[in-house]
């Protein structure tokens, strides 16, 4: 009688978009709060945006692909920000603005590099700078 390995191995959820898997993948030989990455989020990211983006989701929650994607244009959201900074009496903080911009378009399965891809077309610098 043969037994399906796969039956009593330990299932983890990718730290990046909560997918199961077995194996388990530590980012430069490091494991992150016990986070694990799938092989479709290595694939689809580099390692250092795989650091940047699990410690996106470790400090504001979600992950990546939560909402659907047809529900949020970036460049909706920048024009967006581009009124309320105008309207704003003191300075703004562009990077945590940045980072709220990135982390919505994550949930929403949108690429690191599509997100810069697009800020690229629009002449945005990617600090705010």
């Amino acid at each position: 009688m043969q037994v399906n390995a796969t039956i009593n191995q330990k299932r983890f959820k990718c730290g990046i978009c909560q997918d199961s898997m077995l194996k388990k993948y530590e980012i430069g030989g490091m494991k992150f709060h016990s986070k694990h990455i799938c092989n479709k989020c290595r694939k689809t990211f580099s390692e250092e945006d795989l650091v940047f983006v699990l410690n996106l989701f470790i400090a504001y929650g979600g992950y990546f692909n939560k909402y659907p994607r047809e529900y949020f244009s970036i460049k909706e959201e920048i024009y967006k920000l581009g009124e309320k900074l105008k309207q704003m009496q003191k300075k703004p903080n562009y990077l945590k603005i940045n980072i709220k911009l990135i982390h919505d378009a994550l949930l929403h399965g949108i690429t690191l590099e599509e997100i810069y891809s697009i800020m690229e077309l629009m002449k945005i610098n990617r600090l705010g700078v």
